[in-house]
């Protein structure tokens, strides 16, 4: 545990060398190795989906999609 605390200790994370946008992809990245160890409702939707179902949404004709 000390060799992995030491580690991130000595990253610069401040939001000029990472900004939302990196932080954001390396959140993703850690959940994606790591998801199949959540407690019982914790889940992650990758960001293929999450693009599927955006396309979706603001596509035209989509008024019925609550039918």
């Amino acid at each position: 545990m000390y060799s992995v605390v030491k580690a991130f200790s000595e990253l610069d994370l401040s939001p000029k060398v990472f900004d939302n946008i990196k932080m954001g992809y390396i959140f993703e990245n850690l959940i994606g190795r790591f998801y199949q160890n959540v407690d019982a409702g914790q889940f992650y939707t990758g960001r293929d989906i999450i693009k599927l179902l955006v396309s979706i949404l603001i596509s035209e004709e989509c008024d019925n999609i609550f039918e």
